[in-house]
């Protein structure tokens, strides 16, 4: 049987099952996204027209192997539109395979350590993956301004893109790492990380945009199963 905290691996109306902090909320962090996309600059925060959010997911037991997949999101999202399409929009997934030995079995079903969380998100450089149920690394996701997906690879095991891309010329690179209280508070933990990386996202039709010199501060949240709703 598969748990779910919350169901993330795409945005999956995040408005609802994700934690988001809006440009009204009065603190000093502020989440941000710059990048060189198809050669044009791209730059948004949370104070305009974006919102942030994350989420968490857990898949105990992966393919009844001794394995629990973990995936930690992070986005940076346009406000919903009256058709209720993403745009300008940007998701980071870091998607992770623990062997259940290195879990916590206080309670079912195992789960994260906070060193684990930690260390998941910790400085340097990360691999991305094409099927993130049969190897741990990053998917990217980016909603252009017609609201059309682009990914790095497979979310939700679509067929998108149809073959594993070559990620020779990829790059992510986790520059800056520090522990913070989590948001909402009801999380059990948080961690505040800066991310340089280059990348070819893909779409449905076959078709490839670049997204380049990207940067993006945010904050990635966790909740353990057991810490209540």
């Amino acid at each position: 049987m598969k748990y779910y905290k919350i169901v993330c691996l795409i945005f999956c109306f995040l408005l609802a099952i994700g934690c988001k902090k809006k440009n009204n909320d009065s603190d000093i962090f502020h989440t941000s996204f710059q990048a060189i996309i198809n050669n044009v600059s791209i730059s948004f925060t949370d104070l305009g027209t974006h919102y942030w959010s994350c989420a968490a997911s857990q898949n105990p037991n992966l393919n009844e192997t001794d394995t629990s997949l973990f995936g930690f999101e992070l986005s940076l999202c346009q406000y919903y539109k009256p058709d209720s399409v993403y745009r300008n929009s940007i998701l980071i997934i870091f998607m992770n395979h623990i062997p259940d030995d290195s879990l916590d079995n206080t309670n079912q079903p195992p789960d994260l350590f906070e060193h684990t969380f930690r260390y998941l998100l910790k400085t340097g450089n990360y691999p991305y993956t094409f099927n993130p149920f049969k190897k741990s690394g990053i998917i990217v996701c980016w909603y252009d301004n017609k609201g059309l997906e682009w990914v790095s690879g497979q979310v939700n095991q679509s067929a998108i893109p149809p073959g594993p891309p070559d990620y020779s010329h990829n790059s992510f690179t986790v520059v800056y790492s520090q522990s913070v209280p989590p948001y909402p508070s009801s999380y059990t933990w948080g961690q505040e990380v800066h991310i340089n990386f280059n990348c070819q996202v893909y779409n449905g039709y076959g078709d490839s945009l670049r997204i380049a010199n990207a940067q993006l501060k945010g904050i990635y949240s966790y909740k353990k199963w057991n810490a209540g709703i």
